[in-house]
């Protein structure tokens, strides 16, 4: 039997999976966006929860303060908005999924239409609870007729934090 079609078999398979996984990698990523470092060992802090410095601080010419970003919005009957953000080293991952639009954006588009979005956001690790859900419902136009509202964010202090709103 001949082992030709298994030898040629390798390099196909191989090819065939290094394209795969890099739709939803950004390119065009500002060079100084807060990179996380998830999977790495590395500190991580939780901000407490009714601090009073809420000023955003930007550094390096950050376009944001964080570098990523986990919102859904859950708004029942299986109606959902759907943002995950991930800059990392290598690029970053972007997916917009809402389906009460039929919308999903990944990699380039979907980062060019989160980036304008968080461009607009002003809260940090220390601002308060009911500040960032109401600069989330604004920013994003979220409307008032959710359900649920759960945001994870690692800032660029690397505080990460959780929210959860429901009504």
């Amino acid at each position: 039997m001949s082992k030709w079609p298994a030898i040629l078999a390798i390099p196909l398979l191989a090819a065939s999976l290094m394209g795969c996984g890099d739709k939803d990698k950004a390119s065009n990523v500002h060079k100084n966006a807060p990179v996380s470092n998830s999977g790495e060992n590395e500190p991580v802090t939780t901000a407490p929860p009714n601090s009073n410095d809420t000023t955003n601080k930007k550094v390096n010419g950050a376009p944001f303060s964080f570098s990523e970003f986990d919102l859904e919005v859950d708004y029942g009957a299986n109606q959902f908005y759907n943002i995950e953000y991930e800059n990392e080293r290598d690029g970053a991952e972007v997916k917009v999924e809402n389906n009460r639009k039929n919308q999903l954006l990944e990699g380039n588009a979907a980062y060019e239409h989160v980036q304008k979005l968080f461009k607009k956001l002003t809260f940090d690790s220390k601002t308060p609870d009911q500040e960032v859900l109401n600069e989330v419902i604004s920013v994003f136009h979220l409307g008032s007729d959710y359900k649920k509202i759960e945001l994870e964010i690692k800032f660029e202090d690397n505080v990460e934090r959780h929210y959860t709103f429901t009504k």
